[in-house]
């Protein structure tokens, strides 16, 4: 098990070594590794420290020291300190406040959620018994029929032998069809989000904490209520935070205008179309090589950016990457995210250059696991382009 808790393709790229049945096991370091071990710990003490100072005087340190803190921001938050600046950095904290103001508890959003999907249920299961004995005594009924009368005589009994089944959805609202809908699909995600995280392993304690924050969000935005996707960017916090931060952390960067991740979410999804377009551009301008071969070999950014942008990269790629290009994202913007992708392309360029869309395909389909955390985000800060240029090429999108 790693650091962040897990054991499979989501852990660090550390140094492993299998035994003759292919079990994975740490190697044994050697001493000069434990003295960097040791060098790197001591080195993580005094960040978080500083972060604590930092984070003691946030409105100073937020409005008078921008270029120390966003240089402190791209090394990476301390893992200590993680959960919450991530608040402090997406204003969890204040909304978390003003709600308690307002006698708006994550506590009691919950409760309430649970109690209207458990509701739900019940009137699911009393339907389906009315429906099953109804088939049970029409069953009989037919029997009955059949069994006193002479074969000649045999024949269906009309009206009354017939199963007289209901649908059970029918006993449902509009608006408690499409809570049923969300949770369904919320159940279904639960396995999906990260099972190899110690939390979310099969019926792990980080499930049920999960399917509480999903349904919390749901019952105060039923605009949007649940879409997949949102689970690993829930799941992400939840590993940071206790379940109540997290739930106000998700809340934060689905509604604020800095994120809006409810335009990645909600149908239609509006922002997605829009970031391939921007994507495209970009890709043009900074990597051309790889613009115009995917152009040649028909290569739709979205075959591969899909699984990329819509969770931003906490799908399927190593943690401690996705932790610093959440720190940036949470701390600056989209900007991080279009640059990621973008350098992961210019790294693989001569090899992307030489396979068809094929090769293509499964290339990127495997890249997750090949990243190297540091070398990526020092390549994505050096391709240099504004906030103004991602909002000229909204605009222009917009207009189109």
């Amino acid at each position: 098990m790693d650091r962040f808790g897990f054991v499979g393709e989501h852990s660090c790229l550390e140094s492993k070594e299998e035994d003759s049945g292919g079990a994975t096991s740490r190697r044994v370091l050697t001493s000069t590794e434990k003295k960097a071990a040791k060098h790197a710990c001591r080195l993580e003490n005094k960040r978080s420290l500083k972060w604590l100072a930092m984070c003691e005087n946030w409105p100073v340190w937020s409005t008078k020291h921008h270029k120390v803190v966003k240089r402190r921001v791209r090394k990476g938050v301390p893992d200590a300190m993680r959960g919450k600046m991530w608040e402090v950095f997406s204003g969890a904290d204040i909304l978390r406040q003003r709600a308690a103001e307002r006698n708006e508890t994550y506590a009691a959003t919950v409760e309430r959620a649970n109690a209207k999907f458990a509701h739900i249920k019940t009137l699911m299961d009393k339907a389906n018994d009315i429906n099953r004995d109804g088939n049970a005594a029409a069953a009989a009924a037919r029997t009955t029929a059949v069994g006193g009368k002479s074969d000649d005589q045999q024949q269906q009994p009309a009206g009354g032998g017939r199963s007289q089944a209901k649908d059970p959805l029918a006993l449902l609202s509009i608006e408690q069809k499409r809570s049923r809908k969300w949770d369904i699909v919320i159940e279904a995600d639960l396995g999906r989000t990260f099972p190899d995280h110690c939390m979310f392993h099969r019926a792990a304690m980080g499930q049920t904490v999960l399917r509480d924050v999903l349904r919390g969000y749901a019952l105060l935005h039923p605009e949007l209520g649940y879409t997949q996707g949102m689970n690993f960017i829930a799941a992400m916090f939840i590993s940071y935070m206790p379940a109540r931060d997290a739930y106000w952390m998700l809340t934060a960067v689905m509604d604020s205008p800095k994120w809006d991740l409810q335009s990645m979410f909600c149908d239609r999804t509006p922002a997605v179309s829009r970031i391939w377009y921007q994507f495209d551009k970009l890709l043009a301008k900074y990597v051309p090589k790889v613009s115009a071969h995917f152009k040649k070999e028909g290569m739709d950014h979205s075959m591969y950016l899909t699984k990329w942008v819509i969770p931003l990269f906490t799908r399927d790629f190593h943690f401690d990457f996705v932790a610093r290009i959440w720190d940036i994202f949470l701390q600056q913007g989209w900007k991080i995210i279009l640059r990621v992708a973008l350098a992961l392309l210019k790294q693989r360029e001569t090899a992307l250059l030489s396979m068809d869309m094929e090769k293509i395909m499964y290339y990127l389909r495997d890249l997750p696991s090949t990243v190297d955390a540091e070398a990526t985000l020092n390549l994505a800060h050096r391709i240099k382009f504004k906030t103004q240029e991602l909002e000229d090429l909204r605009l222009e999108f917009e207009n189109q």
